[in-house]
């Protein structure tokens, strides 16, 4: 009753002064020269939660095998579980089927202890022994909000070049998802269908900002980090911070509220997104749609979760771009795709909750070869710089426009 229990890094405890019973039986290993330690049965019951399974250690004392045919931890998992160590042929194996999991201790997400250390970085980098996966789940949480649901995942990790995985899951009851991992050379090719984009986004991150979206999300893993494509269609976006500040500044405020409220609708976005030390880049990304288009390029820090990033908004988009058709005159007046005869440059930089905006007013009446004259240079690519195409910290023009 006294002794207080956790796991660690899970968020669960059973607190001092609950009540719990516990009752474990010491058993000789099946083969004597392994010299291991064998628990025969591993039972634990408190106010709510039980544990009921088995385990054996190896003469490292390292864990060898360890099966639940009952793990009951209320807000952290529900259902059964099998691991056993492989070998140096075998991969490690878990199974692993159940109510519901909750990952949420584990990526340090909104609505979990925030003393937890931080999780590790750069899992793609990481040379992780072969792990032989099957999950059944009916729910896996990620994030604040509606989980993923109907959760299968096959196959095996084993990092760049050997994952071979299939997953299967529906995002708020829904949409979708289907991803497939497999082993290409050195590299993991990924391919990944999406029915609906913004619930599956919410099941991740926690986030409503974007509603609806069908499209596909392709590339490869590597020793270095990701390289990603993102195609999706018909999809509205809604509640992003800095897009409203951006159209906000620019004087759309017709735009400004359709984005607070059924949100803006996109047939069209396009982002090459790479990932790698901590740090997102996007390059040429672009979303059109009947009301507006716009491009964007440049990082993201996911560590210290700020932004750099710049581009060109161009409003009444399917008019706008239309000019830039015209034979001989459209490429002069357009200069570059996702991009109309009238837009306005734009930068977004700090940090991603509470960003800094310029937007670059002289830009809107420039033609598109012109205003490329009105952006900020972009180095050329060296260790120490953020990467290819993206913006540099040189202060904005005095022409543009500066809000908080």
């Amino acid at each position: 009753q006294k002794a207080s229990l956790g796991l660690a890094r899970s968020g669960w405890r059973k607190p001092s002064g609950q009540d719990a019973r516990a009752h474990i039986v010491f058993s000789d290993p099946a083969v004597p020269e392994a010299s291991g330690v064998v628990l025969s049965s591993l039972q634990a019951r408190g106010d709510g939660w039980q544990v009921l399974g088995r385990a054996a250690f190896d003469r490292r004392t390292q864990l060898d095998s360890l099966s639940f045919e009952t793990i009951d931890l209320p807000g952290l998992i529900k259902g059964k579980m099998v691991y056993r160590q492989g070998s140096a042929r075998e991969p490690d194996q878990l199974r692993l089927s159940g109510d519901y999991l909750d990952l949420r201790p584990f990526l340090n997400r909104p609505g979990t202890p925030d003393t937890l250390p931080p999780p590790l970085k750069d899992p793609v980098k990481a040379d992780p022994r072969p792990l032989d996966l099957d999950l059944a789940l009916t729910t896996l949480q990620m994030a604040q909000g509606p989980g993923l649901t109907d959760v299968i995942v096959r196959g095996v990790w084993a990092g760049p070049g050997q994952t071979d995985l299939t997953v299967s899951a529906r995002s708020d009851g829904a949409g979708r998802l289907t991803a497939r991992l497999s082993p290409d050379e050195r590299r993991t090719r990924v391919r990944a269908e999406i029915d609906n984009l913004g619930s599956v986004v919410r099941a991740l991150s926690g986030g409503i900002y974007v509603a609806g979206g069908e499209g596909t999300l392709s590339g490869h893993l590597d020793a270095d980090g990701a390289a990603l494509d993102l195609d999706v269609r018909t999809v509205r976006a809604k509640n992003i911070p800095f897009l409203a500040q951006i159209l906000s500044v620019a004087s759309l405020q017709g735009l400004s509220d359709t984005l607070k409220g059924d949100g803006i609708l996109f047939t069209r976005v396009s982002l090459p997104l790479r990932i790698s030390d901590q740090t997102l880049r996007i390059r040429n990304g672009r979303a059109t749609g009947p009301a507006v288009g716009l491009t964007v390029q440049g990082a993201a820090d996911l560590d210290k979760n700020t932004v750099d990033l710049r581009g060109t908004l161009a409003p009444a988009y399917t008019l706008n771009a239309a000019l830039g058709q015209i034979p001989g005159l459209g490429p002069l007046l357009v200069s570059r795709q996702g991009e109309g005869v009238v837009g306005l440059g734009y930068s977004v930089t700090g940090a991603a909750d509470k960003p800094q905006v310029f937007v670059n007013p002289l830009s809107l009446v420039t033609p598109g070869i012109l205003r490329r004259l009105f952006e900020r240079e972009s180095p050329p690519e060296s260790p120490k710089d953020p990467g290819p195409g993206l913006p540099t910290s040189t202060p904005p023009p005095r022409s543009e426009i500066r809000k908080p």
